[in-house]
């Protein structure tokens, strides 16, 4: 590899040639001329700046949240997570067998999420969101490998 400046042949480190003055206005003076009182600004100009014009664009939203389709769902969530739980206390089954099982809590648990923010009843989002942590709490464990 050749570094410019340096040959090691010579016995030694040789200086560098000195930096070279680049030509045209500096920083701070650019800076200044946009920053005065008077510049156009994008707004005067009809430049818009960069990422405007774009829509934000919401996710979907699940169109039949319903009280009873939530706890429907958080049924079935709680119900993986109990034969998650057995099938922890059963020393024959390896961790890596329950994999798919985590996967499903994980898909379901990403569900009832979407599900949550669109329901009106706050007491139910308070206990369904609880469910949510349970699941995420299981599946980190899971994930790091502790088995209880």
């Amino acid at each position: 590899m050749k570094i410019e400046g340096v040959n090691p042949a010579a016995g030694g480190a040789s200086k560098p040639d000195p930096l070279k003055k680049s030509t045209g206005a500096s920083f701070g003076e650019l800076l200044d001329s946009l920053t005065q009182k008077g510049a156009a600004s994008p707004a005067k100009t009809g430049a818009l700046p960069p990422g405007a014009g774009i829509p934000f664009i919401m996710p979907p939203s699940a169109s039949n949240v319903t009280a009873s389709n939530a706890m429907s769902l958080a049924d079935k969530l709680l119900t993986d997570l109990d034969m998650y739980q057995n099938a922890l206390s059963n020393e024959a089954i390896p961790l890596s067998r329950l994999e798919p099982l985590v996967g499903e809590l994980v898909a379901r648990k990403d569900d009832l999420a979407a599900m949550i923010r669109d329901l009106p009843d706050e007491e139910l989002r308070g206990i369904l969101s609880d469910t949510l942590a349970v699941v995420m709490d299981m599946a980190s464990r899971h994930h790091a490998g502790y088995a209880a």
